[in-house]
């Protein structure tokens, strides 16, 4: 049986519905995400520049300290969003899950 490409627009709008109160969360989830994402893409820009800076023999220590500064901060930060995104998006998938399994119970118990 094959799907239409009309099913999958209704699929998303539903799970979004289904979602409800938890919408929040996964917009911080998917930001965190995107951010975490975003982050990882500096670091091998300026260990470039350090390796750089090292073949022309135009090292100094206050760049060694600066880059280095650079690729802690950017580690923790890459670090923080890894974690926020699992987070939200773990707290929003087992609030969505309680609610679908309380509308189930609730269905179940309503039958005849």
């Amino acid at each position: 049986m094959k799907e239409s490409a009309a099913s999958t627009p209704r699929f998303l709008i539903r799970l979004i519905q289904l979602a409800g109160e938890n919408r929040g969360l996964l917009s911080l989830s998917l930001l965190s995400g995107l951010l975490f994402s975003l982050v990882g893409l500096f670091p091998p820009l300026i260990l470039r520049r350090l390796i750089q800076n090292l073949e022309t023999g135009m090292l100094k220590e206050n760049t060694i300290v600066w880059m280095a500064t650079a690729l802690g901060g950017l580690y923790l930060l890459r670090g923080i969003f890894r974690y926020s995104y699992g987070v939200f998006s773990h707290i929003a998938a087992y609030r969505t899950l309680h609610n679908l399994l309380g509308k189930t119970y609730s269905h179940v118990q309503a039958l005849p």
